[in-house]
């Protein structure tokens, strides 16, 4: 990654481990390039959201209910994990410092932790379904919702 963008063997063959495709096999899916994230966050069975805290990812992973393990970086990143993990109670932080350092082990218990908690999936789902009906599909239509409510008389 260079920029926010993938490289541009990203969509090349050898980018990826040999053999991924097969390994994978029925259970899952390699997507090559940008992944369609809130047709992921929207699919039935994404149990949970491993994230660095940008404000789309967190809005989208909040309003579809999808359970959040934050991963901040830098700039407004640590203020959405805090929003996730110590005020709605949606997820948890996987690094406690201000670095972006982050140890195998500690990746591996923050899913675990994420994915046992059933707590937070309820939470999780409850603040999905306030958004139901009403949530913008893109980061696009919420700027038009926006612009359409500032701009009334």
């Amino acid at each position: 990654m260079a920029g926010g963008k993938p490289g541009p063997d990203a969509a090349q063959e050898g980018y990826y481990p040999h053999g991924l495709d097969e390994k994978v096999g029925d259970r899952g899916l390699v997507i090559r390039g940008w992944a369609p994230q809130l047709m992921i966050l929207s699919h039935p069975s994404t149990g949970g959201f491993l994230s660095h805290c940008g404000g789309n990812s967190t809005v989208e992973a909040i309003g579809r209910g999808v359970p959040y393990l934050a991963w901040p970086i830098r700039g407004d990143q640590f203020f959405n994990a805090k929003l996730v993990a110590n005020h709605l109670k949606v997820g948890y932080v996987v690094s406690k410092g201000d670095l972006p350092e982050v140890v195998k082990e500690d990746i591996v218990k923050g899913i675990e932790r994420l994915m046992t908690d059933e707590e937070v999936h309820k939470r999780a789902a409850a603040l999905g379904h306030k958004f139901e009906g009403n949530f913008p599909a893109s980061s696009e239509a919420a700027l038009d919702a926006f612009v359409d409510f500032v701009s009334r008389k």
